[in-house]
């Protein structure tokens, strides 16, 4: 099973600019070819109000038989994003300060029973990132932040439970084994 953008032609983008007249889609590819598009429409009303750019973290996909995760990251670019310091602006165009006037924000989407949904808004911070996280058994995310504990990055898990995430404090960062 994959995940991926599409304009309302169908056509897959990465990391561009959705139409904002007519919005943007996920697509989702079954093994078999099938393939079924959804949309959020709070992401059509932010693509119309504001300059944003998506883009799907291919490798944050955690699908299950009651439904399917991922994470959708949106940014805005500085050169268009009037209330940034001049200074951001000779970076390249797609270049984002990640904390600066909410111009990089990322959503925990889900999948479930043929409808979509934004499961948490704001799900990694600015000084935070996430991956997928399983162990003995269990499977969700874990975000590593590091806001809390100066040097050394704190663990947060969001674990999947009978079709909900349940948040954990994880305590620091510990690097996964290889």
């Amino acid at each position: 099973m994959t995940y991926v953008l599409v304009d309302s032609k169908g056509v897959a983008f990465d990391a561009i600019q959705a139409d904002q007249e007519k919005g943007m889609f996920f697509r989702r590819t079954v093994k078999d070819g099938s393939s079924s598009n959804f949309r959020l429409p709070e992401f059509d009303r932010m693509i119309k109000q504001h300059n944003f750019t998506y883009q799907l973290l291919d490798d944050s996909l955690i699908s299950t038989p009651k439904g399917d995760y991922f994470v959708l990251e949106s940014m805005r670019s500085i050169a268009s994003n009037p209330e940034e310091d001049v200074d951001y602006r000779k970076h390249s165009q797609w270049w984002t300060h990640r904390c600066a006037h909410a111009v990089h924000l990322t959503y925990l989407v889900g999948v479930v029973k043929e409808k979509i949904k934004i499961i948490k808004n704001n799900f990694t911070q600015c000084t935070s990132e996430s991956r997928v996280f399983k162990s003995n058994g269990q499977i969700g995310y874990e975000v590593k932040d590091y806001s809390k504990g100066g040097d050394q990055p704190q663990s947060v898990l969001y674990l999947l439970q009978d079709g909900k995430f349940i948040r954990k404090e994880n305590g620091p960062y510990k690097k996964e084994p290889q």
